[in-house]
């Protein structure tokens, strides 16, 4: 009887350990309104890759304007490369602008726009332009919606900071 929980309990740590290896570097966390999930990723030169991902409304939810509308904290220093935005229902009638910032700075020279139409922003007109790529560890990472699709159309937004960890 103790052999046969004695190898349960192998078994069980086997599982757990291959699991950890399968979503090594993934955190989910869940703050307001929608979610934040830094999705662990590549490397590159050796660094880790990840992906911070900010959502200021719920999936489904009216994207509005506002200021720090969702934030994440980082707990190492952090480079960006990229940073995205995107929706889940596109605006009809007007652009959706969005600023990123870090302790309430922007890193944006050129603001995220997600056009009319589209559903996100690698798609624009106007390109992002990243002005400030190296985020401190502890920085707190907020997100402003600048100007909503004027039809009040655009739903279910979501902003990724895209880089590696220093």
């Amino acid at each position: 009887m103790k052999i046969k929980t004695l190898l349960n309990i192998v078994v069980l740590i086997l599982v757990l350990i291959s699991a950890g290896k399968a979503f090594a570097g993934a955190d989910v966390f869940s703050d307001f309104p929608g979610t934040t999930t830094i999705d662990g990723g590549g490397t590159i030169g050796g660094a880790q890759y990840d992906c911070i991902s900010i959502a200021p409304t719920t999936p489904d939810g009216d994207v509005v304007t506002g200021n720090n509308q969702n934030w994440e904290d980082i707990r190492r220093a952090f480079t960006v490369t990229d940073a995205y935005a995107y929706v889940s229902t596109s605006g009809t009638t007007s652009a959706i602008t969005v600023d990123i910032n870090e302790a309430g700075t922007s890193i944006l020279s050129t603001k995220l726009t997600i056009d009319a139409g589209e559903n996100d922003s690698t798609t624009a007109v106007t390109p992002a332009v990243i002005s400030d790529t190296a985020l401190a560890a502890n920085a707190v990472i907020s997100v402003d919606t600048d100007a909503a699709d004027s039809g009040n159309t655009g739903a279910g937004l979501r902003v990724k900071v895209c880089g590696y960890y220093n």
